[in-house]
């Protein structure tokens, strides 16, 4: 085990630079690569990180799913939603469901777990990651309407996952306590979502209207950073959605 943090950041990037390269060699996604380190260094195989960079892992977790958010926000327009809004709605809303479902009923009928387990795990399996998806899009370059699609997919997914999450915890929590009502965990989550929109697009007008007081690429870079960590940092404050706070 290493016990410094540095040097367990460094291991990983210099790890990451080269196996990049690697992994362009052979032809395979990067991201492929980045994960396969992952479980290598992880404490249940080579043990090479340092324990106080996992007690802040979760600070990078949350800065790197609002880059992804920033990113999806990013890449999709009202005019690409428009013209494959439909479909983003329809699949993702299939992909999730059916998910939920499948899950759900194969826990439940095959390993005979009780029917609310069987759901939450459903729930569970219902919500995807979009990082890998972005990264891929972005390694190669992807255009076109497939890709606005697959982004769109991507940045709604888990608001459906989130609101299937939501119902299946509620029905299992009143399956083993008469103390919990149904309605207050499903109005919790539309909350989150909602206030999750809701703050994303306030900071997403703010962020355009005081760009015109950027001048220099500097001033640019430590702007965008800014909001960034502005829209990360509230979206914790008021436990909002991250995914959803797309500038």
């Amino acid at each position: 085990m290493i016990e410094s943090p540095i040097l367990s950041l460094a291991i990983i990037f210099v790890a990451c630079f080269f196996l990049s390269h690697i992994a362009k060699k052979i032809k395979i996604p990067t991201i492929t690569a980045y994960l396969t380190l992952g479980i290598i260094i992880s404490p249940y195989a080579l043990n090479l990180i340092s324990p106080k960079l996992l007690i802040t892992s979760g600070f990078f977790s949350n800065f790197v799913l609002g880059m992804i958010a920033f990113s999806l926000g990013e890449s999709l327009s009202l005019k690409s939603l428009k013209r494959v809004g439909r479909e983003i709605a329809s699949i993702s809303l299939s992909a999730a469901l059916g998910t939920w479902l499948l899950i759900t009923f194969t826990f439940w009928l095959f390993f005979k777990c009780p029917f609310y387990i069987a759901l939450v795990l459903g729930a569970i399996a219902s919500a995807t990651d979009p990082a890998s998806t972005v990264i891929v899009i972005q390694e190669y370059k992807s255009k076109g309407r497939f890709t606005d699609t697959l982004l769109g997919i991507v940045a709604i997914d888990d608001a459906w996952a989130l609101i299937i999450f939501a119902l299946s915890l509620s029905f299992a929590k009143v399956s083993v306590s008469e103390n919990t009502h149904f309605f207050s965990v499903i109005n919790k989550s539309i909350i989150e979502i909602s206030g999750a929109f809701f703050l994303g697009g306030i900071l997403s007008f703010l962020f355009r209207k005081l760009s015109s007081f950027v001048v220099s690429s500097r001033e640019r870079l430590i702007y965008t950073l800014g909001f960034l960590f502005l829209n990360i940092g509230l979206s914790s404050l008021f436990n909002f959605f991250n995914i959803l706070l797309i500038c």
